[in-house]
Order: C-alpha cells, then structure tokens, then sequence
C-alpha cells in the first residue's frame, strides 16, 4: 500500500487490493487478462500470454538501450520512461477519429431541452398546479448569453 507503506504477500487473504489491472516490470508493461475475484488467485507469470498481455511486443535480439543512450527501467520518478528501440508499441501509429455528427448532436440537444422543459411543467404543476410557458425568444437570447457569463464566472 503506497499510502501506508504496509506490504501484502499477494497470496494473502488479508490482502486489501481487489483488482491487479497491469503490471510493470524493468522489461515491459503487462495488461492482466484474468477474471479472477481476488488478487490471490492471480498468477504473475508475465510470460503466460493466456494470463498477461504485453503492452510492447518483445524481440530479444537487442538490448534495453533507448535512442538517447540511457538504460530503460520502471522510472516511478517525474522523468517519463522511454520506449526501449525493440518494443514495438501494439498501438496503430495514427489512431482514426471519426467526425462528430453534428445533427445528431443537434437532435440530441433537442431531445434533452425538450425532456427538462416536460419535467419542470409536470414538477410544478405538482408543486403549485401552476402552468409553466417557455418565452422562445428570452430562452434564444439567453442561451447565447451564457458562454459570456461561463467565462466572467471563470475569470473571476
């Protein structure tokens, strides 16, 4: 535990950790495929590719020695880790973003304006048996008013 500085054998049934999502090593970093329920019934065989998923592919025909000429290792300092030159990252080199689709977007914002308006009617008329209008225009002219008040709130 990194807060409290007390140590668990991960066999451990006292062992407060619920979940091991990857692990690090001065070699790779692994994504755990497991579905177990506790952290004692991981295996931490990193090499069990049924268990361990490496985040670099490996290829052991060259050694650790980065671009710059330093060792890579797990650094948990501020320096970023670099990526040893025979780790290939499993990641598409230009990851693909799709457009958002504006009108539908738009029939989202209409949908949710219309949803909000129909429970602040049906909420006061609970509440006071008051008929609720919206004034178009005042909401138009407000709605265009509210990134400048957005920005005022942020500046202040």
């Amino acid at each position: 535990n990194a807060c409290t500085g007390c140590v668990f054998y991960a066999g451990d049934k006292r062992c407060p950790l619920i979940d091991i999502g990857c692990m690090v090593t001065s070699l790779n970093i692994h994504a755990n495929l497991q579905a177990v329920i506790s952290s004692r019934f991981i295996s931490f065989n990193c090499q069990n590719e049924e268990h361990w998923r490496p985040l670099f592919a490996n290829d052991p025909r060259t050694d650790l020695t980065c671009a710059s000429g330093c060792f890579c290792v797990c650094n948990p300092g501020p320096v970023q880790m670099c990526q040893p030159p025979h780790l290939r990252s499993i990641q598409e080199p230009k990851l693909r973003y799709d457009a958002p689709d504006m009108f539908y977007a738009q029939h989202i914002q209409e949908k949710l304006t219309n949803e909000i308006k129909a429970q602040l009617r049906l909420w006061r008329a609970r509440q006071q048996g008051a008929h609720t209008s919206f004034n178009i225009d005042l909401s138009h002219r407000l709605q265009n008013l509210l990134p400048t008040l957005e920005l005022l709130q942020h500046t202040n």
